[in-house]
């Protein structure tokens, strides 16, 4: 068992000086408890694996074996005691020292975002989520994150040749709802029908998504499969991209992150069919209440979209939940009052070809 370098973790996740010496203290006890040492040398090789799901079963294990007060503070433990290891994976893949700093500062968001929702008290539950970051899955550069991963949705995604148009297909039997969402999709099950996927001959018959709106169309389309190039489909590697808490989403900042990205990862040797992502920032529905040219409305209008199945819309809790700004802003005012005009959003989907994102 190895020693904590304290002012590293602190420097490298931007946590609070009190917090640093709260945990610094209270590792000086854990040290002596033999099934907690256990975990933590296994969590190193679980780290130095890049094995995330047994990673974060050790977080579990630790976090039943301490204390009920203390459970929220074992991860930043855990992770404090495995960076070494997760560092010497960014060292590998010889990632530069700011594109390091900036993924893991993630840690220090979410610090403080669970101080938001309890009352200040110190504490972290977003462990599944910051392990892809110290399994050096995810990166951030410049504004934005980037996760490398495979295509998921159940679409699939070609290039007319007659046009060049992009033509998003659903996959059959998938259940829709009248606002052409998927069933659930914000509790709404009716007016459901059912997409349709029918091969003869060359020809194709399917529903298409409207990548403005990101809904399914009812009426099929027959496609000759003859025009149609095979872009993305369940199982292709894609790049995921996370939007995570900080400075304007500007114009400017998304484009110069989506350039350094494809120099990041074409460095790393690291294909990709798409970058795809999913957000309330995605939904067309935005530009009902706010300006068309703000930064908002601009990020979503860069990608091709289709619908996602979320209980509920994201933007409630990120925008009007208790992670919100505490002074409020005018994009909640702007919401609440499209809102109480029966307005409608939804989390939403939506995709930039390799094409497009090479540009």
């Amino acid at each position: 068992m190895h020693e904590i370098d304290w002012k590293q973790f602190s420097a490298m996740t931007m946590i609070e000086k009190p917090l640093q010496e709260r945990l610094s203290a209270w590792f000086d006890f854990l040290k002596s408890e033999t099934g907690i040492v256990t975990i933590l040398e296994q969590g190193e090789l679980a780290i130095t694996q890049q094995a995330e799901k047994e990673a974060a079963l050790c977080i579990k294990q630790g976090c039943s074996l301490v204390e009920q007060e203390n459970q929220s503070l074992f991860p930043l433990v855990f992770l404090a005691y495995v960076l070494p290891a997760s560092l010497a994976l960014f060292a590998e893949k010889k990632i530069p020292d700011m594109i390091v700093k900036d993924t893991f500062s993630d840690v220090g968001r979410w610090v403080a975002a669970y101080g938001k929702t309890h009352q200040g008290a110190y504490g972290f539950d977003r462990y599944y989520w910051i392990l892809h970051h110290f399994c050096a899955h995810l990166f951030q550069i410049g504004r934005l994150q980037y996760e490398v991963g495979t295509f998921a949705f159940p679409y699939t995604i070609y290039r007319c040749k007659q046009d060049n148009s992009l033509v998003c297909l659903a996959d059959k039997n998938l259940q829709v709802n009248a606002s052409g969402h998927l069933c659930g999709t914000n509790g709404n099950y009716a007016g459901k029908w059912e997409t349709l996927w029918s091969v003869q001959g060359g020809s194709l018959l399917a529903n298409r998504v409207d990548l403005e709106t990101g809904t399914i169309v009812q009426t099929p389309v027959q496609f000759s499969y003859d025009d149609l190039d095979l872009l993305v489909q369940k199982g292709s590697p894609v790049l995921h991209l996370h939007i995570s808490e900080g400075s304007p989403l500007t114009p400017a900042e998304v484009t110069e992150s989506i350039k350094k990205a494809k120099t990041f990862f074409s460095d790393l040797h690291i294909t990709f069919n798409a970058l795809l992502c999913d957000s309330w920032l995605l939904d067309p529905n935005l530009s009902k209440f706010l300006p068309e040219e703000g930064n908002i409305c601009s990020f979503m209008r860069r990608f091709s979209k289709f619908p996602v199945l979320h209980e509920h819309p994201q933007i409630l809790e990120r925008v009007l939940g208790p992670l919100a700004p505490t002074t409020g802003s005018s994009l909640g005012r702007l919401l609440i009052e499209y809102l109480q005009k029966g307005g409608s959003v939804y989390t939403t989907g939506g995709f930039l070809t390799e094409e497009m994102f090479m540009q």
